[in-house]
């Protein structure tokens, strides 16, 4: 039995500047198994987030998900990041 996910305290925050950029956000927050937080997408782009605070660093079921998944998983802490993700999404090819 998986027990209550825990949500990092920027997270709203960081998804309201997803909304703000266009995004649909969706939280997997409650998965668990090392998924990452959000799936964001924005036209045919879409990307895993994974919410950390600050400092923050990957856990190793977060990292070996990483390892495993065939497509793109970013990591934002701050609104910039978000930014940067906002801006790599009107990429044709996402990696």
């Amino acid at each position: 039995m998986r027990l209550a996910a825990k949500v990092d305290q920027n997270q709203m925050e960081l998804i309201d500047a997803f909304h703000r950029f266009g995004f649909t956000v969706l939280s997997l927050a409650g998965v668990g198994f090392g998924v990452p937080d959000l799936l964001v997408a924005r036209g045919q782009q879409s990307c895993l987030v994974e919410i950390k605070f600050e400092k923050g660093k990957l856990r190793a079921s977060q990292e070996n998900f990483a390892k495993a998944w065939n497509g793109r998983i970013e990591v934002a802490r701050t609104v910039d990041d978000v930014v940067r993700i906002a801006n790599n999404c009107t990429a044709k090819e996402m990696k």
